[in-house]
């Protein structure tokens, strides 16, 4: 199933409930909350097709079972089956059973940024191992969950000035934030360095 130029930011509570024949759906990318039980019953669900990670961890799912994920167990991004996940300095945060039951999926790698890891976020994920920074929501979460845990080491250190994060204070970082203050172009940073940005503090 795939919603065609329709704009909507949530899928109400049984909304698919009992769709026995439905095998696959589209989650677009304006999609916020998802609510009870919107995909109960649809024991047929076998894939799951976003386009966007970042967005997809902001989801905020009312119950596991909203979750489409819970009966598909396999999630596709932009086409591709996911075994193998990164979650971008982008995402602060990874939504409650927002990967319940993949259990496709093997191997995450969180971003150093990520600062919360909902409940029950990898629930039932039965194969997975989580990669991340010491002392980070990723190491706390595996070891409250008993999910394997592989360390990247310590998180980058944080320093003002050092805005593409290499360690050093350089004129490429001073390059950087003159652009960022002109706003000559559009940068994506990620939280941290935004903060690396600010001089001033």
């Amino acid at each position: 199933l795939e919603f065609r130029r329709v704009l909507f930011r949530s899928i109400e509570s049984g909304a698919f409930a009992y769709s026995k024949n439905l095998q696959s759906i589209i989650i677009p990318n304006t999609v916020e909350r998802v609510g009870y039980s919107a995909f109960y019953g649809c024991e047929s669900l076998s894939s799951v097709h976003i386009s966007d990670i970042a967005t997809w961890c902001e989801i905020e799912f009312d119950y596991y079972n909203s979750n489409p994920l819970y009966y598909a167990h396999n999630l596709y991004l932009n086409g591709e089956k996911v075994n193998d996940l990164y979650i971008p300095n982008s995402v602060y945060s990874i939504g409650k059973y927002a990967f319940y039951n993949c259990s496709e999926l093997s191997r995450i790698i969180v971003g150093e940024d990520v600062e919360k890891i909902g409940e029950e976020a990898f629930a039932d994920c039965t194969n997975l191992t989580i990669y991340g920074y010491n002392g980070t929501c990723a190491e706390t979460y595996a070891n409250d969950h008993s999910i394997p845990f592989i360390s990247l080491g310590a998180a980058p250190t944080d320093q003002t000035g050092d805005i593409n994060r290499d360690g050093e204070i350089t004129l490429s970082d001073a390059v950087l934030l003159a652009r960022l203050m002109t706003e000559d172009i559009h940068l994506s940073l990620t939280k941290t360095a935004l903060l690396n940005a600010d001089v001033n503090e």
